[in-house]
Parts: C-alpha cells; sequence; structure tokens
C-alpha cells in the first residue's frame, strides 16, 4: 500500500508538472502576441500620424474639408487606445509568465523570442490508443486504481485476526515454571465487513475513473490533433490569402491619397483593415503554434522545443 501510494504521490507531481509546462507556454505565446500586436500597432499609427499631418495641411490650405480630417483624427485615436489595451496585456501577461517560471525578476519584454513553426504530431488511431497510456494523467488514474485494490485486498485480510502470542516465567520456592499461550479471536460476527464494502467500491469508483480518463484523453489527443493542423494549414496560407491582398488595397489606397484623388473613407477602411489583418495573422500563428503544443501534450509527447 505505501508503494502505491508512493506511485500516486510521483504521477501526481508529474501531471502538475505536465499542466504547469501548458500554463507556461500558453503565458509565454500571449506575450509573443501582445508583444508583436503592439510592435505593429506602432508602425501602423506613424504611418496614419503622417496621414493625419498631410491631412491637416490641406485643410489649412483649403483643399479638404475639415471633417476628413477629423475622420483620421479619430482613427489615430483608437488606434492609441489599441496600443494601451494591448501593452495592459502584454504586462499581465508577463506578470503571469515571470510567475509561473519562479523569476527572482520579472521578464521583460526583450527577453522575448518568437518560436519557430511547430508541426503538429500525425498518428493513427492505434498509435495514438498505444501513447494515451503514457500520459501522466492516465498513468495517475491506473495507479489509483492499484493502490484501490491493495487497500481492498488488506481489507479482506483483516477479516482474519491476528494471533496473540502470550509468554512469561517465575520463580516460585526454587521451581523455575514457564507459561506460553496463543489467543485467537474467533470472528462470528465481526468480520470487517463494512471496511471491505467500502474499499470495493473505491475499487470500482477508481476503475470507472480510470475509464474515463482514457475516454477523455482520447478525445482529447483526437481533437487536438485535428485543431492543430487546421491551424498550421490556415498559417500556412495566411500570407498569401490575407497579407499581401490587404496590403496590396492600402498601398493603392494611400498611393491616391497622395496624388489628392482619394475618398477618404476608403483610405480610412483600407487601413483599419490591414490592421485587423495584421492582427488576425498573428494570433493565427501563436494559436497554431500553442495547439501544436497541446496535441504533443495529448499523446505524451511532452518536450517543448
Amino acid at each position: 500500500i505505501a508503494a502505491a501510494e508512493s506511485s500516486v504521490a510521483s504521477l501526481f507531481l508529474r501531471a502538475l508538472d505536465r499542466q504547469l509546462a501548458l500554463d507556461t507556454v500558453r503565458a509565454y505565446m500571449r506575450a509573443i502576441r501582445a508583444r508583436d500586436v503592439v510592435r505593429t500597432l506602432l508602425a501602423q499609427r506613424d504611418g496614419v500620424d503622417t496621414l493625419v499631418q498631410t491631412m491637416r495641411r490641406r485643410v489649412e490650405e483649403g483643399f479638404s474639408p475639415e471633417a476628413d480630417l477629423l475622420r483620421f483624427e479619430a482613427e489615430a485615436g483608437r488606434m492609441a487606445v489599441e496600443v494601451s489595451r494591448n501593452q495592459i496585456e502584454l504586462s499581465r501577461a508577463l506578470f503571469e509568465l515571470s510567475a509561473l517560471l519562479g523569476a527572482q525578476t520579472p521578464i521583460e519584454e526583450a527577453q522575448l523570442i518568437s518560436p519557430a513553426p511547430l508541426s503538429p504530431p500525425a498518428m493513427s488511431d492505434g498509435d495514438v490508443a498505444g501513447a494515451i497510456g503514457q500520459r501522466p494523467d492516465v498513468r495517475l488514474a491506473a495507479a489509483r486504481v492499484e493502490q484501490a485494490r491493495h487497500v481492498a485486498d488488506f481489507e479482506r485480510l483483516r477479516r482474519i485476526p491476528d494471533p496473540i502470542l502470550n509468554a512469561g516465567y517465575k520463580r516460585t520456592m526454587g521451581v523455575d515454571t514457564g507459561v506460553a499461550g496463543v489467543t485467537l479471536s474467533i470472528p462470528v460476527f465481526d468480520q470487517n465487513a463494512q471496511a471491505r464494502a467500502r474499499a470495493d467500491a473505491v475499487v470500482r469508483a477508481a476503475t470507472l475513473d480510470e475509464t474515463m480518463a482514457r475516454v477523455r484523453a482520447t478525445a482529447e489527443a483526437r481533437a487536438a490533433m485535428t485543431a492543430a493542423a487546421t491551424l498550421a494549414a490556415n498559417a500556412s496560407r495566411v500570407q498569401d490569402q490575407l497579407l499581401r491582398p490587404a496590403e496590396a488595397v492600402r498601398n493603392a489606397a494611400r498611393a491616391t491619397f497622395r496624388e489628392g484623388a482619394a475618398d477618404v473613407l476608403k483610405l480610412v477602411d483600407a487601413e483599419r483593415i490591414y490592421m485587423d489583418v495584421q492582427r488576425e495573422a498573428l494570433s493565427v500563428g501563436v494559436d497554431a503554434f500553442v495547439a501544436a503544443i497541446e496535441a504533443r501534450f495529448a499523446v505524451a509527447q511532452e518536450e517543448i522545443p
């Protein structure tokens, strides 16, 4: 029983380590996303500020209505708010990451390094079923079943009382006398039935928990691998399907604006769409990496590159 309890404690610690590693990856990639969004917003805001200055001069010279300038200023103000929000998110992610890593000093933005894209695992159903058994949470459930069975065996043995050995020695009137005896209770009514029933119920409950852990782990692994493969495919297409078209539209709108023939609303929309596409591209890349890590952990490949 003691050995089984030691195994349960060890596997429980491994399960905690596994969850801690996943939480650390998620916090780190959340910080990466917030950092990159802030940088993108700042670069975009610089471009919008240039457009605001150009529009201000046109308004002062009477070539453009003041309403167009107000639209640009409103867009610049909106971007400033977005920068503040993402800076707050970056700060929160860095503090959480510092706590998860037990860092003596807070982790700085400059310490973050964007990881290379990670391929999700590709496994057959048979390989997944074999890998599930190596997961710490599944092994922990199996160890709890083994522990419960040892306890049940012990309770069944306790229905037979232990013999009690008595021995003594005395000397009376020069005569040495020794006495020895064995006392054994006969279990007629008390056969430890209550403890045995309780222990058997714990075994059945632990067995059901193990079955549920395996079913849940299998479903989690399949869902994680599907999600990781889908996000990896999306991340590989984001450059051609999102960034290049949005950048082309924005560049065309800016070129027309510089020539003095642009529709201000179209230019503002082009800038906003380009910013939204940039953030979506960053999110897809981060989500793809996190999903790949989660898929690897789901099939017991618990190594973080």
